[in-house]
């Protein structure tokens, strides 16, 4: 309430929340996951694609040195398992140590931490 000219008034205001248009947050669609982690001597990246996608699996190292690419070209929509051997592009064997592992798409990245014991 106020007053005006020494009179008391009131004031009624109504908020419809349908009129509030609140964009939403979406959920990243694209799953990975890695079992066993840690990693000793090989491992499968899953990961489910809600749609038909280029895409492309990178591990780097703790320095962010590309270390292999185990996965990459044109995957159709559903559960992919990819298998990692824990070497390197050369196909050496790779120190114990902390590695990440990228899925990356047109539209999207996705990392997660790895760790390799040897």
């Amino acid at each position: 309430s106020f007053t005006v000219n020494g009179e008391n008034q009131e004031l009624s205001v109504k908020l419809e929340i349908d009129d509030i248009n609140i964009p939403t947050i979406k959920e990243n669609p694209f799953k990975m996951t890695i079992n066993p982690n840690p990693v000793s001597q090989q491992t499968q990246i899953s990961i489910i694609l809600p749609g038909a996608s280029n895409l492309e699996i990178n591990i780097y190292n703790a320095s962010g040195h590309l270390i292999s690419t185990p996965a990459k070209g044109y995957y159709e929509a559903g559960e992919h398992q990819i298998s990692w051997e824990a070497l390197n592009k050369n196909g050496d064997n790779l120190p114990s140590g902390i590695y990440f592992v990228e899925l990356r798409s047109k539209n999207t990245v996705k990392r997660a931490r790895m760790l390799l014991i040897q």
